[in-house]
């Protein structure tokens, strides 16, 4: 995993919006950060085809959050990303981002489909459903 600073339309860093790099010391901390939308993992991460295999791949059901359905897998399965000291790219807030429109709410529903998915896991861990 690779950190990206936020910009905005103009390539302006956006001060205090990075978290991507946060280091966590166990999965179940990295999953409650995850579920109580204090943090999310992006897609700047490199997995190994077995890893992918391992825990199933996407899940081509869900309409969308399908890579962090991935991620939740991984950690689930006891695999914290590895951070490469690096800035692999920008992430560039502009009117035309495909995720224009995924805000708070909707994040929290995406959020809570996955959670419930996995719900009987996450509980045994102590990782409460988000609100």
């Amino acid at each position: 995993m690779a950190d990206f600073p936020r910009v905005d339309q103009d390539g302006r860093y956006l001060p205090g919006e990075d978290y991507y790099a946060w280091h966590f010391e166990t999965p179940q901390a990295m999953l409650q950060a995850i579920f109580k939308a204090e943090y999310f993992i992006q897609g700047n991460v490199c997995y190994s085809r077995a890893l992918f295999d391992q825990v199933g791949g996407y899940d081509e059901e869900l309409p969308m959050a399908e890579d962090l359905d991935l991620y939740v897998r991984f950690l689930l399965a006891g695999h914290l990303p590895v951070l490469s000291p690096h800035i692999s790219h920008l992430h560039r807030f502009h009117s035309s981002n495909v995720s224009i429109g995924v805000d708070a709410g909707k994040h929290g529903e995406d959020l809570r489909v996955i959670y419930d998915k996995y719900a009987e896991q996450l509980q045994k861990l102590g990782v409460e459903r988000p609100g």
